[in-house]
């Protein structure tokens, strides 16, 4: 019998469409730079004005970064890692929602950044959680890390 486990985290490649993968991945790396995008509105002027351009390079940049990652970790779970890892991105944008929505104008930049910053502990949480359960090498966590390390210093 299947456990919940086994359907959200697929044990080979057999177990997904490799098509309906790919379109997850674009569509979850479309509105999670739709959203990042807003959410960053509200962090100027901590952090340098944003536009959409930059958000689809930096998430994109993400699926691109750890794809080289995970196929030299395990490329027979390469994909499944990359849908997990987007389904930990997509959750965090849809965390940052609320602060869109009811809180623009109420919260300070400072008062925005500490959700962020929240959200962003959550994620990498569930990305270990994530990371483990397919029994990809914990490094896969911290190049998830360093990615956006980077990124931040490029854009501060």
């Amino acid at each position: 019998m299947k456990t919940l486990k086994d359907y959200l985290i697929p044990q080979d490649e057999h177990t997904f469409h490799v098509p309906y993968r790919v379109a997850y991945l674009v569509f979850t790396w479309l509105v999670t730079s739709l959203i990042l995008n807003a959410y960053t509105q509200l962090l100027s002027p901590l952090v340098p004005a944003s536009h959409l351009t930059r958000e689809l390079c930096i998430c994109g940049g993400q699926i691109l970064f750890q794809s080289v990652v995970a196929v030299v970790a395990n490329k027979n779970k390469a994909l499944a890692y990359l849908g997990n890892m987007m389904t930990v991105s997509f959750i965090g944008a849809l965390l940052l929602l609320p602060g869109l929505m009811f809180t623009q104008g109420t919260y300070s930049a400072e008062g925005h950044l500490v959700w962020f910053t929240i959200v962003v502990g959550i994620m990498f949480f569930e990305h270990i959680r994530r990371v483990k359960l397919l029994g990809m090498p914990w490094f896969m966590s911290l190049t998830w890390v360093l990615y956006r390390v980077l990124v931040l210093w490029v854009i501060l």
